[in-house]
């Protein structure tokens, strides 16, 4: 699937000086909002600046000569450009260009002179159910959860392989020490060699969750100017927390055994709450249940259930407690019998 850059044209300027650590604070501050607050703009950021990365080593390594790209860009372009206003973005567009070939493509350009494919993407997207065994370019298994997206190359080039998650999913990843993967996630990053874990980053929340089922992880700021001090490893059984709004990143022990269960269906509950128990439900089975009674909210459950229905789970829970749970206008209410 391929995918349009559509970033404003008073936007590249602003990107370019932010890319290049030539930003002032005000513009970084600016970039940084729009990043958290904006999922397209999120994703668009995302793509170019892993082809900024791509571009430098490419320079490096070639000694690119940037004249000779914005020339032969310039002739695809067929209409005048101003070189001093976009020249430090055209760049990257024009070594793209030379580097990869006919893995880009220009077009559509528009007013803003910019609308262009910087690569070859595949966008995986599933609001209604979850989806399953994802396998990626490696070899990589990903599990998807609802209302979730992964974006990620058709091959993996250079270096690492990169994707993108918005929303959650459980990852697989084949052992490759020479070439790290990484998990770009609503501001934060996650760096593997190989391993599993589950990634939990929905746009509509303030915090991304990691938490490691095998094997290690780095969990990291996206912004490699805030990494200092905000870098923390994960190994199994942790959790890493990152706070969208603060930048900050902790470390803490994973008491949830139910963390997958969006995945397995598999619930184990040990005396556990009933608000607790309800938060679950719902956030695995993507019903709203909600407790009518205060008091039902300190009941507290001993059930384990393995890929059970929901039915079945209230059911359990009503002979349990002897209470009730009434069907309204596509929410589950429970409350005590006789109310």
């Amino acid at each position: 699937m391929k995918k349009n850059i559509n970033i404003q044209e008073q936007d590249w300027e602003l990107l370019a000086r932010y890319l290049s650590g030539e930003s002032s604070p005000e513009e970084e501050i600016l970039i940084k909002k729009r990043i958290d607050e904006d999922d397209s703009f999120r994703e668009e950021f995302e793509y170019l600046r892993t082809n900024w990365k791509n571009v430098d080593l490419y320079f490096k390594s070639h000694q690119f000569n940037d004249e000779k790209a914005w020339r032969r860009l310039k002739t695809k372009l067929n209409k005048p450009v101003r070189k001093t206003r976009i020249m430090t973005m055209i760049r990257v567009a024009a070594a793209i260009l030379l580097v990869i070939g006919a893995g880009y493509l220009i077009y559509n350009f528009s007013a803003s002179y910019r609308n262009f494919n910087p690569r070859n993407m595949i966008v995986v997207t599933d609001s209604t159910e979850i989806l399953r065994n994802i396998v990626l370019p490696d070899g990589s298994h990903v599990q998807l959860n609802i209302s979730s997206k992964l974006s990620f190359p058709n091959t993996f080039t250079g270096s690492t392989r990169e994707v993108t998650i918005t929303g959650e999913a459980f990852f697989e990843v084949v052992h490759n020490p020479k070439m790290p993967f990484i998990i770009h996630a609503a501001g934060s990053k996650i760096k593997v060699l190989g391993t599993s874990f589950d990634v939990k980053a929905y746009s509509k929340t303030n915090i991304v969750e990691v938490i490691v089922k095998s094997g290690k992880v780095q969990f990291l700021h996206d912004d490699t100017l805030l990494q200092k001090d905000k870098t923390i490893v994960l190994a199994s059984g942790d959790k890493g927390v990152y706070e969208k709004s603060s930048g900050k990143i902790q470390k803490q022990h994973n008491y949830d055994v139910n963390y997958i269960a969006w995945l397995t269906k598999s619930l184990d509950f040990r005396d556990t709450p009933l608000e607790e128990v309800i938060e679950k439900i719902s956030e695995v089975y993507q019903v709203q249940i909600t407790i009518e009674d205060k008091s039902l909210k300190d009941y507290r459950l001993n059930a384990q259930f393995e890929q059970k229905t929901l039915s079945h789970i209230l059911q359990v829970i009503e002979l349990t407690f002897d209470i009730k749970a009434e069907h309204k206008n596509g929410t589950v209410v429970l409350k005590k019998r006789g109310s």
